[in-house]
């Protein structure tokens, strides 16, 4: 609850505060830096990264590849 009021809240507050320290001319362009890419490398690091290095320290010793539920079960929860 306190999480979605804080993101609720600070979203029009970001859109302000970009407004007012760009200027509207290239709004679009100055939002996307601050909303878009902090998505866009968190969603690398969390998504490709982490649940690779998960899937990896589940995966048999010696083997190239690990199959079955106990191989994902920590990767799905994760992300």
């Amino acid at each position: 609850v306190v999480a979605g009021s804080a993101l609720g809240s600070m979203l029009p507050v970001m859109i302000a505060i970009i407004a007012e320290l760009f200027g509207m001319e290239r709004f679009a362009s100055n939002y996307m830096i601050f909303d878009g890419f902090p998505m866009a490398v968190s969603s690398v690091l969390v998504g490709k990264l982490l649940a690779q290095r998960v899937y990896a320290a589940h995966r048999p010793p010696g083997e190239a590849t690990c199959l079955g539920d106990e191989c994902f079960r920590a990767t799905h929860a994760l992300v």
